[in-house]
C-alpha cells in the first residue's frame, strides 16, 4: 500500500520547434510571393466534382455490370 515514484528528469520539449526560412516551401512568384493557402482552389480554376462512390454508381447498374465493377 506504499506509492513510490520515481524523481529522474526526464528532458521533453515543451513547445514544437519553430520553423525556419529553410523549411518552409517556396513561395509563388506568380502571385505576389504569396503562398497558396490548402485546400482553397484558385480564383479561375473550375470546382471538381467528386468522382461517385460505387454504391451511387450502382443506382443504374444491372446485377450483371455490378458483379464486373467488382475488385478481383
Amino acid at each position: 500500500m506504499h506509492i513510490s515514484r520515481d524523481s529522474t528528469p526526464i528532458e521533453a520539449r515543451e513547445k514544437a520547434k519553430a520553423s525556419s526560412e529553410q523549411d518552409m516551401p517556396p513561395s509563388n512568384p506568380k502571385k505576389g510571393g504569396k503562398r497558396k493557402k490548402k485546400g482553397s482552389p484558385e480564383k479561375d480554376e473550375p470546382l471538381s466534382v467528386p468522382e461517385e462512390t460505387r454504391i451511387e454508381r450502382q443506382d443504374t447498374m444491372t446485377l450483371e455490370e455490378m458483379l464486373k465493377d467488382l475488385p478481383r
